[in-house]
């Protein structure tokens, strides 16, 4: 009779320290303690599945109770090292705390600890999982493990440390396993392939290592699985991913050109062959955004030894994917695999898992424009530069025009310009120091020169904004700002009644608050003056924050007196608007009538003011000499 096949894992397991791969620093510290005689009396193993623990748990024994020990090299023959050889529960006792996790098996523990060891110098309790014990079960410990008899030692053993009382993790010296590198499980394969004389490619055993999830116990009991089909001929990669029932990166290659050509009819019969061959339609998506992350990793690094130790690209088939990356900028691959996420999501939640990969593909391949996103991105760029670099035609001028003052030798209108070209047309007047100016047949437009620069104007409309109305249109329509700095700010009034209004305390206060919040600081001084402050704008269309460009009118030939005395009696009815204005509740409700009333002054002025009138479109926001 043939003799029992012992699987790789178990015949493979590490018997000594040297064995133990990729938890060099735990190692050497357990080492360590072995030689200065500095033992604890427990110690808590944590880790993923596969890395080590429960081997060097059981190595940790074998070196305490060695018939040389304490050593670092048990022989493995003496009485001590075979109990823990064979599992004989004499000394070195394994628990598994899934299936013993009750109070009476805590009691049970307890009862057993006041034994003596028999063949070594310690009696040994390894508590595998110990996260299963139940919060009971865990309190009875509490004591033992905190003081235990000299010659007990706990080594607990757990996947999921959280889970472990902090009480029990506290009496415990913690040793954390990592996991293990796909070079260091590469290095062990090779080895056990060796020995055990099964042929086997260095790609398929980077492949073995890559889907172990970093447990050496996984990877050695798939190359165990495959060793079967390496009797005649080496394993392939293929057959990796025939056994994992993964699909291989030629396939997802294909299924890339397919995105990058909108080639939705292929990219749909791919699918179908791959799902005819037993893989399910999530497996197929995570597997395309797993290319897609590892080409972004490619385009995103330089050295090839990093890309091959963090994504599943071999040496085989690099150039080949390099080559296609430079098809798919970095944008476009973090589009792609945020879409795969989504549709992966729903492939999950529902029924029809087929139907919504098969959707997936036809979206994905549809998208005309997915290779030009760096493009437009610098399009846009380029559209902006030209924007702020006054490029913009100033044709886009607004014709619409609203007087503001009418003289008697002269017309003052405003012209609104769009709010899109505002900042450019401000830049432009600002950095060429004139205005814009139209000429006509007999009518010649130009710009009066501001009493105030721009930047003060800019100052006091960021000023005014900060005060609640009335107050606010108050200041920002019928004052005129002459100085403003952070000790003093000077504002001027073409009539009395305004001026006195402005040294009213309720107002007075609100653009002094307004003020020191805007200059930070604790106290400014205002003052009122009373003049002729001709470009004073008493419209409302300073509270829109509107550029407007002031466009003169010479009318030095007029032949109708009776139009001048119309302007004068236009100038002093307005004036007398503004005189009649006493507190906030009444300037409320006469900016309503003063605007009711200018309509119904320009009802009554001569054939030529209505002329001129129709001429700018009827926008007669104010009159004045």
């Amino acid at each position: 009779m043939s003799k029992k096949y012992i699987p790789l894992y178990t015949k493979y397991r590490p018997m000594i320290f040297a064995d133990i791969t990729g938890q060099e620093n735990t190692v050497k510290a357990l080492s360590n303690a072995i030689k200065t005689g500095k033992i604890m009396h427990a110690y808590l193993f944590c880790g993923p599945r596969g890395t080590g623990k429960t081997s060097s748990a059981r190595i940790f024994a074998k070196s305490l109770n060695c018939i040389n020990g304490p050593t670092v090299t048990p022989c493995g023959k003496c009485p001590g090292c075979l109990d823990v050889i064979n599992s004989t529960p004499v000394d070195v006792i394994e628990i598994d705390a899934a299936s013993n996790r009750s109070v009476e098996d805590a009691r049970n523990i307890l009862e057993k600890v006041q034994y003596a060891p028999l063949h070594g110098k310690y009696k040994i309790y390894i508590i595998d999982e110990v996260h299963m014990l139940t919060t009971e079960a865990s309190n009875t410990l509490l004591k033992t493990l905190e003081e235990p008899p000299e010659n007990v030692i706990f080594i607990l053993a757990t996947t999921e440390s959280h889970k472990v009382l902090d009480t029990i993790i506290s009496r415990c010296q913690r040793y954390d396993f990592r996991r293990i590198t796909t070079s260091d499980i590469v290095k062990r394969l090779d080895f056990i392939a060796k020995s055990e004389n099964i042929k086997i490619e260095k790609e398929a055993l980077i492949a073995i290592a890559k889907n172990s999830a970093g447990g050496m116990r996984d990877a050695v009991a798939l190359l165990d699985q495959l060793s079967v089909l390496g009797q005649e001929s080496s394993i392939t990669i293929n057959d990796v991913n025939d056994i994992l029932g993964q699909i291989s990166y030629d396939i997802i290659y294909d299924i890339a050109n397919c995105i990058k050509d909108n080639n939705v009819e292929q990219a749909l019969l791919i699918l179908n062959e791959i799902h005819d061959k037993g893989n399910e339609p999530g497996r197929v998506i995570t597997t395309i955004i797993q290319y897609f992350r590892d080409m972004l990793i490619l385009k995103s690094c330089s050295d090839k030894n990093i890309i091959f130790s963090m994504t599943k690209i071999n040496e085989i088939i690099f150039d080949k994917i390099k080559q296609q990356s430079n098809n798919f900028d970095n944008q476009t691959l973090i589009f792609l695999i945020e879409k795969l996420e989504e549709y992966f999501i729903k492939i999950k939640d529902n029924t029809n898992k087929f139907m919504w990969a098969e959707l997936c593909l036809i979206d994905l391949t549809s998208l005309p424009k997915i290779m030009s996103i760096a493009e437009l991105s610098e399009k846009i760029q380029k559209l902006e530069e030209q924007i702020f670099s006054g490029i913009t035609s100033q044709q886009n001028i607004s014709k619409s025009v609203t007087y503001e003052k009418i003289l008697p030798k002269k017309i003052e209108t405003v012209v609104e310009i769009p709010s899109i070209n505002i900042k450019q047309e401000e830049e432009n007047i600002l950095q060429n120091k004139k205005a814009v100016k139209i000429k006509e047949d007999k009518i010649n437009f130009g710009t009066e020169q501001n009493q105030t620069t721009n930047d003060t104007i800019a100052i006091w409309r960021q000023i005014t904004a900060e005060i609640k109305p009335p107050a606010q249109f108050f200041f920002s329509n019928i004052a005129k700002p002459i100085e403003i700095n952070s000790h003093k700010i000077i504002i001027g009034f073409s009539n009395e009644g305004a001026a006195k209004q402005a040294n009213d305390l309720s107002k007075k206060t609100q653009l002094q608050s307004a003020a020191c919040k805007y200059f930070d600081v604790s106290s400014i001084q205002i003052e009122v003056k009373i003049g002729n402050f001709s470009n004073v704008n008493h419209t409302k269309d300073t509270l829109s924050e509107k550029k407007t460009v002031k466009i003169e009118k010479n009318i030095e030939k007029s032949s109708n007196d009776e139009e001048k005395k119309d302007s004068i009696d236009i100038q002093n009815n307005i004036e007398e608007q503004f005189s009649n204005i006493n507190n906030d509740d009444i300037y409320s409700e006469n900016f309503d009538n003063l605007k009711t009333n200018e309509q119904n002054i320009t009802s009554e002025l001569s054939d030529t003011a209505r002329n001129i009138m129709e001429l700018f479109d009827g926008k007669i926001t104010n009159v004045d000499f």
